[in-house]
Parts: structure tokens; C-alpha cells; sequence
């Protein structure tokens, strides 16, 4: 019994260790069946959280967008809807206070904006998710309007109208900067695997609207005819900038442009009546052909073999862009009229106009380890006044000389102005005054200019002697009534390029254009003239029918350099002489290049030259464009005239805030 007793306490412990052992392990398994599913949960939360970042990602794309590509569009849409009254969008509210156009016309106006955006936008951002690799995508939709990406906007979320934010009203300045509110609500989809998250912004896209520089544009014509005849494009014509005509454009061959070419299709000088879109090819002339009837389509037109290349795209139906019908402006701010400043201002002809950088003794600098040394103090502006007088230099022959008087200034950094009261020596301060004003850039001739020039060459043959025109702080506008005439090289001491444009074949190598933010610039524009580079005057026959008169001081130079941007506001940019064969009939001659570093506005296009069959210069300049991409940014000489049109200088977006919506 005894026995029995502790074989039964044995087992019963036997049992009880069995039943903790199986205890225990159930509660082994159960922590490690927790421990599972919370290491499953884990992994869940942080696939969560990773999604959650995907569409995070994807609103700041969208915000990085706004910026760039979706700028760039806005600004094509500004161009064709703003207005070129006194508020860029909606009427006056109240003109006695000049508190902001009218908010119901302002709203309906950038109701348009917002339609045409929206289909831009959707070109750029709804064609596919962005693979993230991993099983990781991202999506984006931005409404400006209720649908986008053919997806109507989220049901709790909406869309307030458009507004002005601030502002002043443009008049007779040439400023006027106004900012404009475009509602807008990105909306980021997030997918890693099976999980999915998104994210829903709202804000207003802001954006600055001002008066676009003509200085903006690498080409512009109001007409492309010179007395009546179409002049073409050539192979020999590379443009890396915008381009653009109120009329039709003529192409022959493959002339290349590097920016965005845009035509209005007008048929006449005033642009009334119906426009025509198209452009005419070499051998059609007397055919224009509309876009539709373009092969191989209106984007890359190929007819004959000519065929321009469009690198930025085209467009045929371009706003018509109006040009000014007045300097007064420029000569009001030459005078300083209602200004704290002031710039030089002329009531009648001169003789020359003169600029160089120079160092305090008025000498210019000289060019060593790539750059101009040592760097200029001042910028100098001689103006001559008088004419020429005819002189007598050796048996029955005669020379032309200035008789008349000049006036020196000098301006430096700060735009602090001195005039030279007596001839003599430059590095003397005993030889200049102070004016009472500062220096706002603007040199205004109620005339005309006989000779506009810089420094003279050291090497006649060799532009690279030419010294620097314009000092490197140096902005100005030369501005006048009547011609203006270029003879010699108009260079700046630190220009944004440092090569141009090239072609081999139908490769292109763009100009290296790395300085943009160098600060001299140059405007010259003459609103009731031609701007003329001087050519054929080398020879005059006497009145009685004998002997010569050298007068080759109104000519530019071969291969000429000039820095700036050109324009005249009723006629033409031109080579004078270039139909003669020499002024006494008996040779040609080929001036080289006329090297432009800038942009060329024009009523109608003025000729450079005659060609032959090769399309080789025969008589005046070969024209060599190199645009300055700093005018795409905003940069323009002071005061240039404006376009009337919207020009986007500011785009950027501000958000409310931003919420999770979870699928």
C-alpha cells in the first residue's frame, strides 16, 4: 500500500509536469504567434509610412513643377490673354483710388487662364505614374479647374475663384508690376505593393505679371518684306532665342532656332482684316501654306528640302504684338522728369556718339589672361555735336572732318554721374562736377546719331583689338528720334557668351553662354528711324566730276561686334550700300559678319547683303546672331520699350495645407 502510494505521487507529478509543460508551451506559442503578428503589423505600419512618403514626394514634385514646366506654360497662355490696359486681367474698380481692378472681372478672367492651363498641365503630368522601383509608383493630378486628368476633383474638396493679391496699375511708366492668385489642389497618389496612400493640397499658385521687354525676344518683325520682297531664312540662320513675326515667316533650306518660334499671320502693316497662318517655303512663293496643308505635319515642315528645325516648338497663330508709336517715354526719363534721376538727354543731332570703359585717367583697359585689365572704374559717354567739314588734304583730294564741339561724362558703379568742364587731364577732379542726380541709364537724341561707336580697333583687321564699349556695371539705353548709325564695334567688358551658335551639317552646337550674371547690357533703339551699320563710304565723286573725298568714318568695320539689343520701332535694322558694287562700279565687296550678341526688333526686316547662288555673301555683312539669355530671365536695358503683353517674371506655389485620405 505503502509502495502503491508514491508510485501514484510520482505519476500525478508526472502529470502535473506534463500539464505545465504543455501550459508553458501554450504560452510560448501564443507569445510567438503574437510576436508574429506584431512583427506583420510592424512591416504594415512601415509599408504605411513609406506610402505615405511616396505621395508626400509627389507633392513636392508638383510644387517643383510650378516653378519650371508649368511656368513656362503659364507664361504662353499670359501672352495670349492678358490685357494691355491698365490691369493685366479684369476693368478698373474705382480709377480714383487705384485699388485693384474689379474682383468679379478678375475672377472671370483668370477663370480663362485656368481652362487653358489645364490642358498644358495635363499634357505634362497625367501620362503615367513615376516608377519608384520596388513595386513603388507615385501619381500626380493638379487641378486648376473641377477635372483633371479626366478626374473629377475630390468630392469634399473645391475651388475658390481667382483673385488680385497687389499691385499697381500701368500708365505712362514703363513699370507695373501686378500678382494674380490662381487657385489650385494637387492631389498625390502613393502605391508601394497592395498599399496605398494620398495626398490632397490646396493653395493658390501665385504669379507676377509685368510688361514684356521687347528685349525678350532674340527676333521680331511686324513685317517680313523689305520694299515689297519677301527675304529668307537661310541654312546660314541660327537663332537660339525667341522668335517671332506679326506676319509669315519665309524658309529656305534648314535655317535652325533655338527658341520658340511663334507667327501672327497678319496680311497687311496694321494687321486688320483676317489673318492667315502658315509660312512660305523656297519655290512657293506664291503659296503660303497654312498648317494643316504643312508635310510631313505644322511642327516639322519639310517642303523641297526646305525645312526648318524648330527646337522649341512653333506656333502659327501667335498673339499680334504691337509696336510702340512713341519714344516719349525714354525721353521723359532722359530728362528726369517727375525722377529723382536723370539721364543725358539731346534736342538735336550729333555728330558721334561715343562709349567706352575706361580707368579714372579715361584709358580703356587692355586684354590679358582672358579677360580686360584691369578693370574698368568708370563708364565714359563723349557726345559731339556739329558736322563734318570738307578738307583738303593733298592735290585734288579732300578729307571730312568734325567741326564742332564735345562734352565728356563718366559714370561709375553707383550710378554717380560727373561732366568734364575742362579738356585736359582725366585723372584731375579738379576737371569734373558732380551732377545733382544720379544716373539712370537712358542717353536720349531728339535726332539723329551720324556715328554710335565704341573704342577704335588697334588692329583694323582684327575685332578682338577693339576694347570694351559698355564697363562691366554699365546699363544703358541709347534712344532717338531719327537714324542711328553703327561704325565700329559696340563691345561689353564681360559678355554673358563666349562663342556662337555653330553648324555642321544639321548639328547644332549652341553658343557657350555661361556669365548670365554679368550686369552690362545695351539697348539702342530709335522709334522714328532706321538703325544703320555704316558701309560705302569710301569713295565721293567731286562736283565737277572729278577726284575722290575719303569718308570712311561712317563705316563699320569687317567682321563688326556689337552687344546689344537693336530695335527700331517704325523701319528697320540695315546695311546701308550693300546693293553697290563699290561706289565707283567697279568691285564687291564682303564685309564678313555682322556679329550680333543680343536681339534684333524691327518694323520690317531690313537686308544685310546680297547672296549668290551658293549662298555666299557677295556685297555687305553675313549675319551672325548670338542671343543673350539674359533677357529670358527678365534682364533688359533701361527703360526699352515693352510689348503691352503679360510677361510672367514670378510663379511659385503656396499651400493651406495638406490632408491624408486614405483608400
Amino acid at each position: 500500500m505503502q509502495l502503491r502510494g508514491k508510485r501514484d505521487e510520482r505519476g500525478i507529478a508526472l502529470i502535473l509536469a506534463l500539464m505545465a509543460l504543455i501550459v508553458v508551451g501554450g504560452i510560448g506559442l501564443l507569445m510567438f504567434t503574437r510576436t508574429i503578428n506584431e512583427v506583420q503589423h510592424s512591416r504594415d505600419d512601415a509599408r504605411i509610412v513609406q506610402t505615405l512618403m511616396i505621395a508626400r514626394g509627389g507633392a513636392n514634385i508638383g510644387s517643383v513643377l510650378m516653378g519650371t514646366t508649368i511656368a513656362d506654360e503659364l507664361q504662353a497662355v499670359v501672352e495670349l490673354t492678358s490685357r494691355p490696359g491698365r490691369w493685366a486681367y479684369g476693368v478698373d474698380h474705382n480709377p480714383m483710388t487705384d485699388d485693384g481692378p474689379e474682383p468679379q472681372s478678375v475672377a472671370n478672367a483668370l477663370a480663362t487662364i485656368a481652362t487653358q492651363l489645364q490642358g498644358a498641365v495635363d499634357g505634362a503630368v497625367c501620362s503615367s505614374p513615376i516608377d519608384m522601383g520596388d513595386s513603388a509608383s507615385v501619381s500626380l493630378r493638379i487641378y486648376f479647374t473641377d477635372e483633371a486628368c479626366g478626374i473629377d476633383l475630390p468630392a469634399s474638396v473645391t475651388l475658390p475663384e481667382g483673385r488680385f493679391v497687389e499691385g499697381v496699375p500701368r500708365g505712362g511708366s514703363l513699370e507695373g508690376i501686378q500678382t494674380y492668385a490662381l487657385p489650385v489642389v494637387m492631389v498625390s497618389d502613393g502605391e508601394l505593393g497592395d498599399f496605398r496612400r494620398n495626398i490632397v493640397v490646396q493653395g493658390e499658385y501665385l504669379f507676377d505679371v509685368g510688361q514684356t521687354s521687347f528685349a525678350h525676344y532674340a527676333y521680331f518683325t511686324n513685317r517680313e518684306t523689305s520694299s515689297g520682297s519677301r527675304i529668307w531664312f537661310t541654312d546660314k540662320t541660327l537663332i537660339d532665342g525667341p522668335t517671332h513675326t506679326n506676319s509669315n515667316f519665309s524658309f529656305y533650306r534648314t535655317p535652325w532656332f533655338g527658341g520658340r518660334v511663334t507667327s501672327a499671320g497678319c496680311q497687311n502693316q496694321a494687321c486688320t482684316g483676317a489673318r492667315t497662318q502658315g509660312a512660305y517655303f523656297y519655290n512657293n512663293t506664291s503659296l503660303l501654306r497654312t498648317p494643316p496643308n504643312m508635310s510631313p505635319d505644322f511642327n516639322n515642315p519639310n517642303h523641297g528640302g526646305n525645312a526648318p528645325m524648330f527646337d522649341a516648338g512653333v506656333q502659327w497663330n501667335g498673339a499680334v504684338v504691337a509696336l510702340p508709336t512713341s519714344a516719349y517715354n525714354q525721353q521723359l526719363v532722359a530728362q528726369g522728369v517727375g525722377r529723382l534721376d536723370q539721364g543725358l538727354y539731346f534736342p538735336s543731332n550729333l555728330y558721334s556718339l561715343d562709349m567706352w570703359a575706361g580707368d579714372v585717367n579715361g584709358e580703356s583697359p587692355t586684354w590679358s589672361s582672358g579677360q580686360w585689365q584691369p578693370a574698368a572704374t568708370y563708364q565714359y559717354i563723349r557726345a559731339c555735336t556739329g558736322s563734318r567739314q570738307r578738307v583738303e588734304v593733298g592735290w585734288n583730294r579732300y578729307e571730312y572732318r568734325h567741326n564742332g564741339t564735345c562734352t565728356v561724362w563718366r559714370v561709375d558703379a553707383d550710378n554717380r554721374m560727373q561732366q568734364m568742364v575742362n579738356e585736359g587731364d582725366m585723372s584731375d577732379p579738379t576737371d569734373w562736377v558732380n551732377m545733382a542726380r544720379e544716373f539712370n541709364g537712358v542717353v536720349y537724341v531728339n535726332g539723329r546719331v551720324e556715328r554710335l561707336t565704341g573704342p577704335d580697333r588697334t588692329s583694323a583687321s582684327n575685332p578682338a583689338t577693339a576694347a570694351p564699349a559698355l564697363a562691366s556695371f554699365a546699363q544703358i539705353t541709347v534712344a532717338a528720334s531719327s537714324d542711328i548709325r553703327i561704325t565700329r564695334d559696340l563691345k561689353y567688358e564681360q559678355p554673358p557668351c563666349t562663342t556662337t551658335a555653330t553648324r555642321t551639317g544639321n548639328t547644332i552646337t549652341r553658343a557657350v553662354c555661361e556669365n548670365v550674371n554679368h550686369a552690362n547690357v545695351l539697348g539702342v533703339y530709335t522709334q522714328g528711324g532706321d538703325i544703320i551699320v555704316g558701309n560705302d563710304h569710301y569713295w565721293d565723286l567731286g562736283s565737277s566730276g572729278g577726284g575722290t573725298s575719303w569718308d570712311g568714318d561712317l563705316n563699320a568695320p569687317t567682321d563688326v561686334n556689337v552687344h546689344a539689343v537693336l530695335m527700331s520701332g517704325t523701319d528697320q535694322i540695315r546695311v546701308e550700300g550693300y546693293a553697290k558694287a563699290g561706289g565707283n562700279g567697279s568691285f564687291e565687296r564682303d564685309q564678313g559678319s555682322f556679329n550680333l550678341l543680343g536681339g534684333m526688333i524691327q518694323e520690317n526686316r531690313g537686308v544685310f547683303g546680297t547672296f549668290n547662288s551658293n549662298n555666299d555673301t557677295r556685297r555687305g555683312y553675313d549675319r551672325v546672331y548670338t542671343y543673350d539669355p539674359r533677357m529670358l530671365e527678365g534682364v533688359a536695358p533701361p527703360f526699352f520699350p515693352t510689348t503691352g503683353l503679360g510677361e510672367v517674371s514670378f510663379a511659385a506655389f503656396f499651400s493651406f495645407g495638406q490632408r491624408e485620405q486614405v483608400y
